[in-house]
């Protein structure tokens, strides 16, 4: 079975790009006043970003207006949306503060100091779960969305081959910038889908990240897993880029979930969220449903944000 580690740096490119106005800062924060690094922040039909490390996001004075809303997401964190006042306007600031989702925990100790978690994690989950490795034909219906006005979308066939995936291309050429960017999208989003799978199905793989048990939520049991420092050459990631993912295992040990969050360390390059449901086929577990965002760091002007929503179906043999 071959993997394509490369998949994970598709979307990180450098493009150059200044704002030339006074800027309006929102700064993203815990609710003990901790930055969190690369929100993503939403402002409905103007823009869709990432922010930095430092938690900030400066956008051009002229495009904010009062009663916009910014709705702002982050791993493990309520989404809150705020509505822009007059007062903010004037200021040219606007803090935001995200609540902790919150959690029912096990009676257990487990952190990322020790081990436990990691052996929490392969204590729940299904002995040889593996996701669909075979080589196999499914269907996706799909609605997507290109720099908030752009929208594309339709039913495609695809193909899975020792972890390359082709799409039928037609109707989606390269004849527009959006096309471009659906098709792609859905092409590395099922690639994706397959390979965080199979990540955190082997016990090889897990040992490269931080393991934080979260909790029970909804039913699920939530672990947090991020990337430690020099362990992501297998995925070509560069140094100071971030891979955080937050993995749900339903009652039964089966992934349920895996939210993943890769942001480059450049400001003026691209990331992605990439949020998946999972069910089985064939008693291995295949994407049932996602919503992948690909979206431009804070410097980035010129790359367009993409979010699609994809629903899997009539998996077969190929």
């Amino acid at each position: 079975m071959k993997i394509n580690f490369l998949l994970f740096a598709c979307f990180l490119f450098p493009i150059s790009s200044v704002f030339s106005q006074q800027p309006f800062t929102v700064e993203v924060k815990n609710s003990v006043q901790e930055v969190l690094s690369y929100a993503e922040i939403f402002i409905p039909q103007k823009t869709h970003k990432v922010g930095t490390k430092e938690g900030t996001l400066a956008f051009p004075e002229d495009l904010i207006q009062e009663g916009d809303s910014i709705i702002v997401r982050y791993l493990g964190y309520e989404t809150k949306r705020i509505a822009v006042s007059r007062e903010m306007i004037n200021a040219g600031y606007c803090e935001i503060l995200l609540d902790e989702k919150p959690y029912l925990l096990e009676a257990v100790v487990v952190n990322r100091n020790d081990l436990n978690a990691e052996a929490f994690f392969k204590k729940k989950k299904k002995k040889l779960l593996l996701p669909y490795f075979r080589d196999h034909s499914f269907l996706v219906d799909f609605d997507s969305v290109v720099s908030g006005d752009s929208t594309v979308a339709g039913q495609k066939t695809g193909f899975f081959r020792d972890a390359y995936v082709s799409i039928d291309s037609i109707g989606l050429s390269s004849d527009s910038v959006a096309n471009e960017l659906v098709y792609k999208g859905l092409k590395r989003g099922y690639e994706l889908n397959y390979l965080l799978a199979d990540i955190f199905c082997h016990a090889k793989y897990r040992k490269r990240f931080y393991c934080d048990y979260k909790g029970k939520r909804d039913g699920f049991d939530l672990w947090s897993f991020a990337i430690r420092p020099g362990k992501g050459d297998l995925w070509r990631l560069s140094l100071g880029d971030e891979f955080v993912c937050m993995v749900s295992l339903d009652e039964k040990g089966y992934i349920a979930n895996i939210e993943a969050q890769l942001t480059s360390h450049s400001n003026k390059s691209e990331s992605y969220i990439l949020n998946t449901d999972y069910t089985l086929f064939r008693e291995k577990i295949v994407a049932s449903r996602s919503v992948f965002k690909i979206l431009p760091n804070a410097d980035n002007d010129e790359a367009k944000e993409c979010v699609i929503v994809m629903t899997f179906s009539g998996f077969g043999k190929s």
